[in-house]
């Protein structure tokens, strides 16, 4: 144990007082921080003191601290003591300048054209950089909002949000394999076909059905009479089919095919030629198409089909 006396105040010892080492703010001398025991108030002398054994042997001589470098200091590691500090070049402290929060901008798919990066006490202060969108992205808001005015309390970042702008030619795309599917799954489905006693079947036209059938005209040609095929039903087997019928069988599936085929490509030329977003997202399988786009194949069909359905009419 130690304690110190004061050069002015020889009589008086100190007992339990806590003296340690450290550096001035500006680096060109020391200060020393003296701090009392618990519950004990401390007594701020600046002539200067020793620091001594208990057998009154000294310990330090600390005659040259006689500036108050830091008064009222509380050792925040026991707030329960009180102490201060002196200074042997005649330095005091100096609070700091308290230290002003800073506002940043990011942004990601996008640029920033302006100080992204600012010290303000007041959010009107601040130049809000301008945001520069990459190709096919658009500037949606900050977030979190900015306010118009107010005190900046704190370190915040203001992040610009971005929504990617699909462009027209990839909504073109889109559309066009979308209906690319429908119009695979229409052909695979099939059509009805009116056979020679007057009954109607489905008959489904895949790839593998189209193939199957071009064989059952190899059938023919080598002068089968009765050709084995089936229906969509799957409820009902293969059955045979006479000459007659298994010509309008393929006829049907190869006109089907046929009409889906063309039509679909007219309708992509259609879409082609779409100049807005919203016009091409309301495009349909199906919908009519203008005649400027009706290829000289689909006109021919549609009057096919026009006649067709008068005849039966």
């Amino acid at each position: 144990m130690s304690y110190i006396v004061f050069n002015n105040d020889q009589d008086t010892q100190y007992k339990d007082i806590s003296v340690s080492i450290r550096e001035t703010q500006n680096g060109t001398g020391n200060a020393v921080e003296i701090m009392f025991p618990a519950g004990v108030k401390a007594v701020v002398n600046t002539s200067g003191f020793k620091m001594y054994s208990n057998e009154g042997k000294l310990f330090k001589d600390f005659s040259s601290y006689k500036t108050l470098y830091r008064e009222n200091y509380i050792n925040m590691d026991d707030i329960d003591t009180e102490g201060y500090m002196l200074s042997n070049d005649e330095s005091v402290w100096v609070d700091p300048e308290p230290t002003k929060p800073v506002v940043r901008f990011t942004i990601t798919n996008g640029e920033l054209d302006g100080k992204v990066e600012q010290t303000v006490e007041d959010y009107s202060e601040l130049e809000i950089p301008v945001v520069n969108p990459y190709e096919n992205y658009e500037f949606v808001a900050w977030s979190p909002e900015i306010p118009e005015s107010g005190e900046v309390e704190k370190d915040i970042t203001f992040v610009a949000e971005m929504i990617y702008v699909e462009p027209l030619e990839s909504v073109k795309e889109r559309k066009i394999a979308e209906l690319n599917a429908i119009q695979q799954e229409t052909i695979n489905n099939g059509t009805d076909v009116m056979l020679s006693d007057g009954t109607v079947q489905h008959f489904t036209a895949t790839a593998n059905d189209q193939t199957s059938l071009l064989g059952l005209l190899g059938m023919i040609q080598q002068g089968m009479t009765q050709i084995p095929w089936h229906c969509s039903d799957k409820e009902v087997g293969c059955q045979f089919y006479s000459v007659e019928d298994i010509t309008s069988i393929v006829n049907g599936v190869s006109g089907w095919v046929t009409m889906h085929v063309t039509m679909f490509r007219d309708l992509r030329r259609y879409i082609m030629s779409m100049t807005s977003k919203e016009e091409v997202e309301a495009a349909y399988y199906g919908m009519p198409i203008p005649k400027e786009y009706q290829s000289e194949v689909l006109v021919s069909l549609f009057a096919q089909q026009a006649a067709l359905n008068n005849s039966e009419g």
